[in-house]
């Protein structure tokens, strides 16, 4: 298994545009020593969890004019 979590590792950076892109490259050198890291570190930078939809946030939802 370690094998593949270094290859993943190795091809992570060539599935990457925009601000992931910019994000690894600012990463300094030999910090990430396993994908477990890596992964951890994308998923708090990129990841948002959904807003849960409540019915407060519905009731302030209304139409606009123009829509």
């Amino acid at each position: 298994m370690g094998h593949r979590e270094a290859l993943k590792l190795r091809l992570f950076p060539s599935t990457l545009t925009g601000a992931a892109f910019s994000g690894y490259v600012k990463l300094s050198q030999n910090s990430v020593p396993h994908w477990q890291v890596m992964e951890q570190i994308f998923h708090d930078q990129f990841y948002r969890p959904k807003q849960e939809v409540s019915m407060a946030n519905l009731v302030k939802i209304s139409q606009k004019p123009n829509e």
